[in-house]
């Protein structure tokens, strides 16, 4: 998450100190990264942005107190995006897709489709993580060449965006869909599609 970075800069810089760091390029660059991330995350529109500027364009005081509000804005941005309290207007749309999809999935299964069913949900779960690689700074591309769904799950598990055990499910699912998109319709049954339905809409939810 980038606002972890920029929160770690500044408490490397440690603004609270007697002998901080706080060098003119210091000051820049955490200013510059803060207002870029708060706008990325919560829009140029927000509580959050306002106050950073507040913060930044403080005039008559010196950075250590100005880089110190902003460290506040920063905390109070982190906390609500890990409670669940804020999300963008991209990650809303893109929520709202990826349920459309599942719930054609989860038609296509009841109907007795259960290959097209797989395909589908699995095409949503490689989309999501996709998502997931963007918004946690991971490349999507290495030697010039689209990263597998599987190399994309395991830079994740590494980067600590979930756990090796959804690792190991998520593994699972892309299986299934391998398997649904190649012709295997005899490793998989209906329930196990089911479930992999299931288990991909509340993991789109995360």
């Amino acid at each position: 998450m980038q606002v972890n970075d920029v929160l770690a800069d500044i408490e490397k810089a440690n603004p609270y100190g007697a002998n901080n760091g706080l060098t003119h390029e210091t000051v820049a660059n955490i200013f510059s990264r803060s207002k870029t991330v708060i706008v990325r995350i919560a829009g140029i529109d927000s509580e959050y942005y306002k106050e950073a500027l507040n913060s930044i364009n403080h005039r008559g005081t010196y950075d250590a107190p100005r880089i110190i509000k902003l460290h506040g804005v920063l905390r109070a941005l982190k906390t609500d995006i890990e409670k669940g309290y804020l999300k963008t207007a991209h990650e809303i749309i893109q929520s709202e897709i990826f349920s459309d999809y599942i719930d054609m999935a989860e038609y296509l299964l009841s109907e007795g489709y259960k290959d097209a069913a797989a395909v589908i949900a699995g095409s949503t779960l490689e989309a999501h993580l996709k998502e997931l690689a963007k918004s946690n700074n991971i490349d999507l591309i290495l030697n010039q060449k689209q990263k597998k769904a599987s190399s994309l799950n395991d830079d994740l598990t590494k980067a600590g965006v979930y756990s090796s055990a959804y690792q190991k499910q998520i593994t699972a699912w892309l299986g299934i869909r391998n398997d649904a998109a190649h012709g295997n319709y005899s490793k998989y049954t209906a329930g196990q599609v089911d479930l992999m339905i299931q288990g991909i809409r509340l993991f789109t939810l995360k």
